[in-house]
């Protein structure tokens, strides 16, 4: 009856049997062959533009925008920004480290394009207040996918956006000496930051219309 509680508890499931007996072990398997649930209304892999998250950001309280911001400048998943299933972050004050929740390639460092804002609302409510601003259409997943389509449209390498997604198989220090690393973040975050104000600036930039949550009588 509730296709998002249901998977949102299959991938709980999922990742407690790999973290106790690996992926070769039966109840992994058993886990991951139950296939999840089909959930209505919502447009998996939409990515989403800076102006329309400014417009987003504009229907929700200054806190919660600065973690709409947060999520979607450094590609952050919910289990990491909300400290869920192993994962965490820090701010590093030269980039943001995130320890992911899925394998030794999520542990990265992404470039700091602001100042990090931590969650000051736990994850369902800001899930709900993300979808009524939107129109129903934008889920905090949404803003991670958004974040590797405004690196891939700024022309960061791919290599350097798969190890900030943490799709890479190394870390970024396993490719590249120390002092490049720290360059790269900080070239990086300076083309996002430029694109970034870019898109916003732009007069010509389409904004997908998003409709305002009904007010209450």
């Amino acid at each position: 009856d509730h296709a998002r509680s249901f998977n949102v508890a299959r991938s709980a499931a999922q990742a407690f049997a790999r973290e106790r007996g690996g992926r070769q072990s039966r109840l992994w398997a058993d886990v991951a062959n139950v296939p999840p649930l089909e959930e209505a209304g919502r447009q998996r892999g939409h990515p989403i533009t800076p102006r329309d998250v400014a417009a987003i950001c504009d229907q929700l309280p200054p806190d919660l925008a600065a973690m709409v911001w947060t999520l979607v400048t450094t590609g952050m998943g919910p289990a990491e920004y909300w400290s869920r299933l192993g994962g965490w972050w820090r701010d590093e004050g030269t980039h943001v480290h995130i320890a992911g929740t899925k394998r030794e390639g999520r542990d990265r460092n992404v470039p700091r394009l602001r100042p990090p804002s931590p969650p000051v609302a736990w994850e369902g409510r800001f899930r709900r207040l993300l979808s009524e601003a939107s129109g129903g259409a934008v889920q905090p997943y949404d803003l991670r996918r958004s974040y590797a389509h405004w690196m891939e449209l700024a022309r960061i390498p791919r290599t350097r956006r798969r190890l900030y997604m943490g799709h890479g198989r190394k870390d970024v220090t396993d490719l590249y000496e120390f002092h490049e690393v720290q360059r790269f973040l900080e070239e990086d975050a300076a083309t996002l930051r430029a694109w970034l104000a870019r898109e916003l600036a732009g007069d010509d930039a389409r904004v997908i219309p998003l409709p305002r949550p009904a007010e209450s009588a």
